[in-house]
Parts: C-alpha cells; sequence; structure tokens
C-alpha cells in the first residue's frame, strides 16, 4: 500500500512545465488588470522610443551643461537642470505638444471648410441641371401644345423616361442609393455599419438619380437625399485626405464628420445653417456632443454662404424653383403683427395639422406593411420591380397633364415652384387691381404688378377657375400621391408642401 511520502516522491520524477516567463508577458501585454480599474505593466513601443529620443536629447544638454546623470529605465536624465536647461526643455515638450493641437484644430477647420464648399458646388449644379430638366419638358410641351395626343404623349413620355432612368441608374450603379438617406443616417450615427452606403459610387449614384427624378417633375424633395450626399461626401473627403480607412477608425471622430454632414446637406437644401445645425441634432436622436456644434455650424455657414454667391453670380431665377431661399428681408410693421381675433384660427389649424399628422403615420406604415406582407405584391415588385416606377410616373403624370385634370390642379406649374407660390405674401382671391392681389389681369398682354408672382395656372387658361377650388383640389390629389408612399425620398419637402397648402386655403 501507497503512502503518501512514497506518491509525494513519485510525482517528484515527473517533468514539471516552467512557470511562465512574467517578464515576456509584461512586454507582450502592455496592459494588466488589478483589482479595480487595472494598470500598464510596460509602456508600449511607440512611447518608449519616444521618450528615448528626447532622454538622449536631454542627456546631451547635461553633458554639454556638465551636470551629473543618472540612469533611470534606461534614459540619461540629468538630476537637475539650471533655468535655461529647464525652459528648454519645458519649450520643447509644450511646442511639439502645441504643434499637434495646432494642426489638429486647423485640419479640422480646413476639412469642414473644404466640406461646405464641395457640396455648394454640386447643389449649385444639381439645381441647375434639374431645372434645365424642368424647362425642357416645357419648351417641347409648347411646340406641340395644339396637338392634344401629341402634346399628351410629350408630358407622360418625358416624364416615364427620366423617372425610368433615374430607377435603372440607381438600380444597376448602387442599389445603396435607393430612398431617402435620414433613417440609414440615423442607423450609421448610432455605431452600425452599412456596407457601400458612404461609397463613391452610391455618392453617384444617388446624384445622378435626384437629378433626373427632381428633372422629371415628380411631387418630391430634396432633404433627405442631400443628408445622404452630403455625408457620402465627407465620407470620401476624409478617405481622400487621411487614408484608406479615414476617421472611422475612430468612432467619436466618424460621429463628429458625419454630424457636419448632416448638417451640410439641409443647409444646401434650405439655405439655413442654424436649421442644419438643428437637423443634425435631431438625427442623432439619443446624444449630440457639445464639441460638434461648431463642427456643424462652420461646415453649413461655407455651404449655404458660397451657395448664395454662386446664385448671385449666374442668375437668381436659375435655381429659385429647386432650393428654397431662407434670406429675407425682415419687416417689423407699425401696427400689430397678428389680431386677437386670428387666435381661435391659429389653434386651429394646429389642431388639425395634428391630427392630419397622426393619420399620415398611421396611412403610411399601413401602405408600407401591405406592400412587404402582401404575397402577390411582394412578388411582383421583386421580380418585376421595374413596373413601380413606371406606373407611378405614367399615373402622377397623366393626372397633371395641363390639357386634362391638370387645369384644375395647377399642373402647368412645377411641384418646387409651388411652394415658392405658398409662400408669397399677397391675397390669391384679391381683384387683380387691389394693391394686395398677386393674380394676374385679365389680358395676358398688360403688365403684371413688380413683385406678384404668375399664378395664372392656378385659375385655368381662360382663368375661369376659382383658385382656392384649383388648390383644394391639388391639395387632395398630391396628399393621395403622399399617402401613396411612392417614394420615400424628399417627404419632409412633400409634407411642408401640404402644410403649406393647408395653411394658404384659409
Amino acid at each position: 500500500m501507497r503512502t503518501p511520502s512514497d506518491r509525494k516522491g513519485w510525482e517528484t520524477l515527473l517533468e514539471s512545465p516552467e512557470p511562465p516567463d512574467q517578464q515576456k508577458y509584461a512586454k507582450e501585454y502592455d496592459y494588466q488588470r488589478s483589482l479595480q480599474l487595472g494598470r500598464y505593466k510596460t509602456i508600449g513601443p511607440g512611447v518608449k522610443d519616444e521618450g528615448m529620443r528626447l532622454g538622449a536629447c536631454l542627456a546631451r544638454a547635461g553633458a554639454h551643461a556638465g551636470l551629473e546623470k543618472t540612469n533611470s529605465d534606461g534614459l540619461d536624465v540629468p538630476l537637475t537642470l539650471p533655468a535655461r536647461e529647464r525652459s528648454s526643455r519645458w519649450f520643447c515638450c509644450s511646442f511639439k505638444n502645441l504643434k499637434v493641437r495646432f494642426h489638429a484644430v486647423v485640419q479640422d477647420w480646413l476639412f469642414l471648410a473644404l466640406l461646405g464648399v464641395i457640396m455648394s458646388i454640386l447643389s449649385f449644379v444639381m439645381d441647375y441641371a434639374i431645372v434645365s430638366l424642368q424647362n425642357g419638358q416645357m419648351r417641347l410641351y409648347y411646340l406641340v401644345t395644339p396637338n392634344l395626343p401629341l402634346s399628351a404623349l410629350v408630358w407622360i413620355g418625358y416624364v416615364v423616361i427620366l423617372t425610368m432612368g433615374s430607377a435603372l441608374f440607381a438600380h444597376y450603379m448602387a442599389p445603396q442609393a435607393i430612398g431617402s438617406g435620414i433613417p440609414e443616417m440615423k442607423t450609421i450615427l448610432r455605431g452600425v455599419i452599412l456596407k457601400e452606403y458612404l461609397s463613391l459610387r452610391t455618392l453617384i449614384s444617388k446624384m445622378v438619380g435626384l437629378t433626373l427624378s427632381l428633372g422629371s417633375g415628380l411631387p418630391m424633395g430634396k432633404e433627405g437625399p442631400f443628408v445622404h450626399i452630403a455625408s457620402a461626401v465627407a465620407s470620401q473627403l476624409s478617405r481622400l485626405v487621411h487614408g484608406s480607412r479615414a476617421v472611422f477608425e475612430n468612432e467619436s471622430r466618424s460621429e463628429e464628420m458625419l454630424s457636419a454632414g448632416c448638417a451640410v446637406g439641409v443647409a444646401c437644401t434650405f439655405s439655413a445653417p442654424i436649421g442644419g445645425v438643428l437637423f443634425s441634432i435631431e438625427v442623432t436622436s439619443v446624444y449630440f456632443a457639445v464639441r460638434n456644434y461648431w463642427r456643424g455650424f462652420f461646415a453649413a455657414i461655407c455651404a449655404a454662404t458660397l451657395f448664395r454667391v454662386l446664385r448671385m453670380l449666374a442668375d437668381s431665377n436659375t435655381t429659385r424653383d429647386v432650393t428654397m431661399a431662407a434670406h429675407f428681408q425682415t419687416d417689423f410693421p407699425w401696427a400689430n403683427a397678428y389680431m386677437v381675433q386670428e387666435f381661435p384660427f391659429f389653434a386651429f389649424i394646429g389642431v388639425v395639422g395634428g391630427f392630419f399628422g397622426a393619420f399620415f403615420v398611421f396611412v403610411h406604415r399601413s401602405t408600407v406593411l401591405f406592400l412587404r406582407r402582401n404575397l402577390t405584391a411582394k412578388a411582383l415588385f421583386q421580380k418585376f420591380w421595374p413596373i413601380y416606377p413606371l406606373f407611378v410616373s405614367f399615373f402622377i403624370s397623366s393626372v397633371t397633364f395641363p390639357m386634362g385634370l391638370g387645369k384644375f390642379i395647377g399642373g402647368e406649374g412645377r411641384f418646387s415652384h409651388s411652394m415658392q407660390e405658398f409662400f408669397s405674401n399677397c391675397t390669391w382671391t384679391a381683384d387683380w387691381t387691389h394693391v394686395s392681389a398677386c393674380l394676374v389681369p385679365p389680358s395676358f398682354n398688360e403688365t403684371v404688378k413688380v413683385g406678384a408672382p404668375d399664378l395664372h395656372h392656378w385659375q385655368g387658361p381662360d382663368l375661369l377657375y376659382d383658385p382656392m377650388l384649383t388648390l383644394a383640389a391639388f391639395q387632395i390629389v398630391y396628399v393621395s400621391f403622399l399617402m401613396g408612399d411612392w417614394d420615400d425620398s424628399g417627404t419632409g419637402i412633400r409634407n411642408l408642401s401640404d402644410s403649406n397648402k393647408y395653411g394658404t386655403s384659409p
């Protein structure tokens, strides 16, 4: 029978593993956890090399001064230094730190300014192309106006061709460019990586597709797409300046630049830099760092200012119908700006607008869920996806045909141009001789008052219809377009247009 002592002697004959080399692991793992927060075992290689370089520099300075030295962690560091050497050492370290900080700050300023300049140029070029496409449709329509069948073919065919071109280009070039950009940007700012969503191919596809869609005259805006475009420009510009991976190596830096991109996108849409920054705060929805405020303001101001200058140098009317002008002269009336009797009407408009917003969200959600869950619609639109944009463009262009139903809803006027008319400070129902009237005179040969918008398309070809009736019909038709969820791009502009129509009607 074996005793414990025999077993102990037998175990000593076995080869015991060598104890781990603590020094080796200390060098391999720079950080070692302790009871609470942990501590660093050794300094990293980069920090060590930098320390050795500074130590050698200080050692030479001490040897030149004839001072005693000691060896501390492998570095020759003077024990004592006179005031001149201490000042030199402090100046060397502080100058390097100041240089790094100055480089980082200047780099941010230049990056944000370049982002605003590039986006303003892209916005101006796209607006010019959109207006040219819209004017091209009107010129072709006026050439064949006496012929009703040919006019309908030109009007409907022009919209269908541009819409299908936009859909085909986005589908085959970069499917990530389809739809709005705001929900995806919210997802990215929360830390989720969406593949190829901010790539160069997506940027080009988004710009070309948006230009063709707006140029066709479809009732859509460009706020969401421009947020996507500005974010993609920020990403590509960062890759060009900082390398292949750019600021996305640092999650905090990525959020800063993308937030600035969101602000620039809204600034190029409405020429409103402050609104752009507020919108970028809204997009994050969870947390917005205070350090990002100045980045958004600076980039948005650069974009809005240069865009305004470009519009002035070119023609202010060229891009007026596409981009909302946010520069208005402040006017303080000598009397009250509103009367107490108007308060009930303001409250009524607010209540009805709230109910309409809730109803819109309900119908929009129901439509999306139906298209996703219905097996027939799902199979049809997935396998034969061109049918959907073809049907939508054909239906909308048929409804807005000026010689058909369009004469009752102002179909001859562009959807983006209607936004400018709704903001006009004049009375639609007043006679053209009245000082506050904004309607054209009975004869088009007579001179229209300076500053009065041309609203003859709201009264029909012979000025026979009441503009309030055509405005109500316009509101019903375009609200149905909005409820139908035929496209989720530019929903904010369409909501704003419907709100303006409702506010203009009373």
